[in-house]
């Protein structure tokens, strides 16, 4: 099971601080969880009734509502707004209507409509990391969907707070991926290798969560905050100093050790792998990266340009994003060479698997072109941090040690990955099963 850090950090930017629970939504009571999430059949007429508010004058024929996947943090909605043909807003028209929202006048187009299933999304919060996305990516010529405008009431039309973005152009990539050409994925290749050179300048003194509503430090760092913790700062932030990445990460072990739970514990034997460096958090500047941490396909849009032209045109869903050492931020997009990641479910490997085995020698020619396109653009320190051979596991303690959930299965993974640490050699290999870390003889 892939672990991701957004539940964890849409608990630490709460409005309210507060901890939403565990990750099985199921779980969830009624005070966290919205519950008026109707089928679309019947919520199209409050997204339409929305529309007629954000784009007054309008006639319901201007309006193209459609549903897209959300998955179990947002409901997502698309919108189109056409052009209004033989329409002039009276000057009376124009005031009353930016007076009544509060709000310059929105432009036709396409836009996403978010609507989050917790009751703890931060908005404020959201469009202030895109807006520090699209500050990083600028070089790499990249965009990220911007927020136009967000409600965090519950009186509005759709008795529930949104979020309206730009909708970026062209597909995801992982809808498109098996129709492309070698020439087109070779042109993927090239721009995802740009944003990493654009990454490799957005850094940071202090690791964790940018809280970017304080005053950066005199010497343009931002202060940051820790992800939430089982038991301990519930409703408070526990901001991080300036230090290099392995003392954050072996104190942030220590605090978990602290932690009693109803298991054997794991953490002394990851510590041990921590100062031991293999694998190592430093890097040589000791600096934080600015990370994504869910860059994949799905996450990526595409438009195809013609026969040999396939180009990003942005990255959605920076929700996770965060500053994390580099062995975490330059995690490579394996899945572009490693052809595995494609096959059926059942024949497939997991996205934890790409990170043991993306630099391999790869033996199709075409899929050693776009390894070698995209190593082009990252530097000499970059590239040895990437492909370093205990990288996988430095980035599952990473992911655990921010996950605020105690479960067994957590520390199960993390004892099995101490014990094929401590007996590696070269008659052994990790392998990743259904049931965690396992040994076999290589």
């Amino acid at each position: 099971m892939v672990l991701t850090l957004r539940k964890a950090i849409q608990m630490a930017t709460a409005d309210d601080g507060s901890i939403i629970g565990d990750e099985d939504a199921a779980s969830q009571t009624s005070t966290e969880l919205y519950n008026d999430h109707k089928p679309f059949e019947t919520f199209q007429h409050k997204a339409i009734a929305l529309c007629h508010e954000l784009w007054p004058g309008h006639d319901e024929k201007d309006f193209t509502i459609n549903r897209m996947s959300g998955g179990s943090d947002n409901r997502i909605v698309g919108i189109k707004i056409s052009t209004k043909s033989n329409y002039v807003e009276s000057p009376i028209e124009a005031i009353a209507n930016n007076h009544n929202h509060n709000q310059a006048s929105i432009p036709t187009g396409d836009y996403v409509l978010r609507i989050p299933r917790w009751k703890k999304e931060n908005f404020d919060h959201t469009r202030a990391i895109l807006q520090l996305a699209e500050l990083y990516l600028k070089s790499s010529a990249l965009k990220v969907p911007a927020v136009v405008h967000f409600d965090k009431n519950v009186t509005n039309v759709l008795g529930q707070p949104y979020i309206l973005q730009e909708r970026l152009r062209g597909s995801r990539l992982d809808e498109l991926w098996d129709s492309l050409n070698k020439f087109q994925r070779e042109q993927i290749a090239f721009e995802l290798g740009r944003l990493y050179w654009s990454l490799q300048t957005a850094t940071n003194s202090s690791g964790g969560i940018p809280d970017l509503s304080v005053s950066r430090s005199p010497d343009g760092s931002i202060q940051t905050f820790d992800f939430p913790f089982p038991l301990e700062d519930i409703g408070t932030r526990r901001y991080i100093q300036p230090q290099p990445p392995e003392a954050l990460v072996l104190e942030k072990i220590e605090r978990w050790n602290r932690l009693q739970v109803p298991a054997e514990s794991p953490w002394p034997g990851i510590s041990e792998m921590v100062k031991s460096r293999h694998p190592t958090f430093e890097s040589a500047d000791s600096k934080y990266y600015f990370c994504h941490d869910d860059l994949f396909p799905r996450n990526i849009m595409v438009e195809i340009i013609d026969e040999r032209i396939a180009t990003i045109t942005g990255i959605l869903d920076w929700d996770s994003a965060h500053f994390a050492p580099a062995i975490i931020a330059f995690a490579p997009p394996a899945w572009l060479w490693v052809k595995d990641y494609w096959a059926d479910d059942d024949q497939g490997i997991s996205e934890e698997e790409l990170w043991g085995i993306a630099n391999e020698l790869l033996s199709d020619p075409e899929s050693q072109i776009v390894k070698s396109i995209f190593d082009r653009w990252l530097s000499v320190q970059v590239l040895e941090i990437a492909y370093w051979r205990h990288a996988r596991w430095a980035r599952k303690i990473w992911a655990c040690i921010n996950d605020p959930r105690v479960k067994s299965w957590i520390y199960r993974e993390l004892l099995d990955m101490y014990k094929a640490w401590k007996v590696s050699s070269d008659d052994y290999v990790m392998v990743d099963d259904d049931d965690g870390f396992n040994l076999s003889q290589g």
